[in-house]
């Protein structure tokens, strides 16, 4: 299904004593990766199992951590991600596209999914549409919780991050509230109603910090109305305290 620089995604059947055998997807992590990027696994195996049972959060099937390959067993979502499918859905010869009503959809079903990692304790720290995955029925779950924590607020020193998702005190200090997963969750948002465009396309890492603090936002995105674009320029304001608290009642 995949391939990444630490391990590779495979469909697999997977079946318990009893039980008819079912599609899964097996997230594998390379043997010998360094240590680092086994603590990550380790640490996402951990946090997905705090947060099962969401039916906006992809859910983990279980896992072998005794022998490397390590093994995530989780839900197989069909359509994939939620970006290359928002992209795919550009082609006029695509049975996928979408309307305003169905991308208004895929943002409060990631509201419902990013609010239950926020009331267990948790940040995602990596919200992007590449890391939304679509099952059958179009229902998205928020997933890749390698970079999450069970912190209220969260430094780090990492130097492998998602610049362009990411509010001006994570940029400037490091520092990771719930409200920098709102900042994301607008980004997000953006390539939603732009069907999987890029962020700050013109712009580099580099110029982001001094880009945003000069008060620059990306423009309205094709396919979002006013309404959609305000609450994409809150979860943006510089101040965290006045971003939004609860989003997913604006959607519904």
């Amino acid at each position: 299904l995949g391939e990444g620089a630490f391990g590779e995604v495979f469909k697999a059947y997977y079946r318990e004593p009893g039980t008819n055998a079912r599609l899964v997807a097996v997230k594998t992590l390379k043997t010998g990766a360094a240590y680092e990027d086994r603590q990550e696994f380790l640490d996402e195996v951990h946090l997905m199992k705090e947060l099962n049972g969401h039916p906006n959060v992809l859910g983990i099937i279980g896992h072998c951590l005794l022998d490397e390959p390590y093994l995530l067993l989780v839900e197989l979502c069909m359509h994939g991600n939620l970006r290359d499918l928002l992209r795919a859905s550009r082609a006029s010869s695509s049975n996928m596209q979408f309307e305003f009503e169905q991308l208004r959809k895929f943002s409060m079903q990631i509201c419902s999914g990013m609010a239950h990692l926020h009331q267990q304790g948790i940040l995602h720290r990596d919200l992007a549409a590449r890391n939304v995955l679509v099952s059958k029925g179009l229902h998205c779950k928020v997933a890749d919780f390698g970079m999450s924590r069970q912190h209220d607020e969260y430094r780090t020193t990492a130097t492998r991050l998602p610049i362009k998702w990411m509010d001006i005190q994570s940029l400037a200090d490091r520092i990771y509230t719930t409200k920098s997963d709102v900042w994301s969750f607008g980004v997000t948002c953006f390539e939603i109603f732009s069907l999987g465009g890029t962020p700050y396309p013109t712009y580099s890492n580099g110029q982001m910090l001094d880009l945003l603090r000069s008060g620059y936002r990306m423009p309205k995105p094709s396919q979002a109305n006013q309404a959609i674009y305000d609450i994409m320029l809150l979860t943006w304001q510089e101040d965290p305290d006045h971003r939004p608290v609860r989003l997913r009642q604006w959607f519904s």
